[in-house]
Formats: structure tokens, C-alpha cells, sequence
């Protein structure tokens, strides 16, 4: 099982970021090997260390400005190699999306302005292929309950939906991001604390801003406890 802990934020790169430092660079080449033909956009991983924690940065290296309509970031993800579960869950994912920006906006066709939005879909479409590689999809995936700052409407209307629990603080820095908000209110049951667990392995994912506590989300690999039988609390 995967349980995602967004303590300090939780964004479409950090949470890639997170998936590719527990994957290792295995996972990274499937996803630049996946995502490449597709727009021409690769991604790099950096390894860094901030507030003494080791983890890894996301960089999306691109240079074309096009700027996609959903219905066509839609189509690259239908076209993607990725497998079946992994292309509906990121169908899902930018549905989810997209509504809010949508509803936020009174608009019926979102222009996707960041990095022209190619980095909406690395994020939605790299983070669907490193749980493919992961075997995510075959065991359960939960969230802690998610930190936020300022946040965007688009990404309140989204947990509004889908009712994940949030933690308010007071922040001037947007640490949960529409994106981010997507994936994991997507891929991710939400509960409050999870006991008796065998810990494996664990990636960290450093986001941009420079805030402290550390804009960092952490992923944890773990399996199920013999001896103390695992519990959720929701």
C-alpha cells in the first residue's frame, strides 16, 4: 500500500517528485519513455536535501508554448501508453479538474495557461504511470489529511466534491494546488491516522515554495502488520 502524507502542501510535482524518489530511476525512464513522443517534454529529478530531509525537486523541461484545450490533453491521454486502470485514472483526474476550473471561472473550455499546459498532463499522466510502475494500482492508496494555505477556488471546489479532510493554516503561499488536488482526491482514500504498518520504503517531493516548514510531501510504501493488525481512522 501507498500512503501519501501532505503535511506541508501537496502539488502536481511534488507529488510525481515523491513517486519518482521512492521508485528510483527506473520509474523515471518509464515515464519519460511514456510521455516523451507525446509532447516533446521530458522531466529530470534532483536530488536535494532541505530543512534535513532528503528527497527530490521535479523539473519539466519543454520548449514549446502551445497551449492545449482539455478536450485535447484529453485525447494525449488517451493516446498515452499508459495501461488501462492508469488512463482512467487520469481521465478522472483532469475531469476533476477541469470541472473546477469550470465552475470557478463560469466557463465551459479552461486554456490550461502554466507551462502551456504541459505540465498538467506530465503531472496527471507521469504520476498515473509511476503507480502503474509502482503496482499501486493493485494494493490501496490512502491520504492524510491535506495542508493548505492560500488556497485557489479551483482546488477548494474540488475537496469540496470529494469531502477529503483538510488542514487550515495560516500561510500566504498556495501549498495545495488545484493539480495537486485532483490527483490525490482521485487516486487516494482519506484518513486521518493509520496504524500498524510494516514501513518499506518512502520518497520525499519538494514543491517551489520556499516556506518552513518544508514545502515537501512525503509517500510511504508499507505493508500490513502480522503481529498488530492494521487500523484506519478516518
Amino acid at each position: 500500500m501507498l500512503i501519501f502524507k501532505p503535511s506541508t502542501g501537496a502539488s502536481g510535482d511534488m507529488i510525481l517528485a515523491s513517486l519518482l524518489h521512492l521508485g528510483g530511476k527506473k520509474t523515471l525512464d518509464d515515464i519519460n519513455s511514456s510521455l516523451k513522443p507525446l509532447t516533446g517534454a521530458s522531466i529530470t529529478l534532483e536530488r536535494i536535501e532541505q530543512y534535513h530531509l532528503a528527497g527530490a525537486r521535479l523539473t519539466i523541461n519543454c520548449t514549446s508554448e502551445k497551449k492545449y484545450q482539455p478536450s485535447e490533453l484529453s485525447a494525449l491521454i488517451s493516446a498515452s501508453p499508459l495501461g488501462k486502470t492508469a488512463k482512467k485514472m487520469a481521465g478522472e483526474m483532469l475531469s476533476r479538474l477541469v470541472a473546477a476550473e469550470c465552475a470557478v471561472h463560469n466557463t465551459t473550455e479552461p486554456v490550461f495557461h502554466q507551462l502551456a499546459g504541459v505540465d498538467t498532463l506530465i503531472s496527471i499522466a507521469g504520476t498515473c504511470k509511476a503507480l502503474e510502475s509502482l503496482g499501486a494500482f493493485d494494493g490501496e492508496i490512502y491520504t492524510m489529511p491535506i495542508t493548505v494555505g492560500a488556497i485557489r477556488n479551483a482546488a477548494l471546489h474540488i475537496f469540496q466534491k470529494s469531502r477529503h479532510p483538510l488542514n487550515l493554516i495560516d500561510c500566504d503561499h498556495e501549498l495545495c494546488t488545484p493539480t495537486g488536488a485532483a490527483i490525490l482526491s482521485t487516486i487516494a482514500k482519506q484518513v486521518s491516522s493509520v496504524e500498524g504498518i510494516k514501513v518499506l520504503s518512502s520518497g520525499i517531493g519538494f514543491g517551489t515554495e520556499d516556506v518552513c516548514p518544508p514545502n515537501a510531501l512525503q509517500v510511504i510504501k508499507a505493508a500490513k502488520n502480522k503481529v498488530n493488525p492494521m487500523r484506519l481512522k478516518s
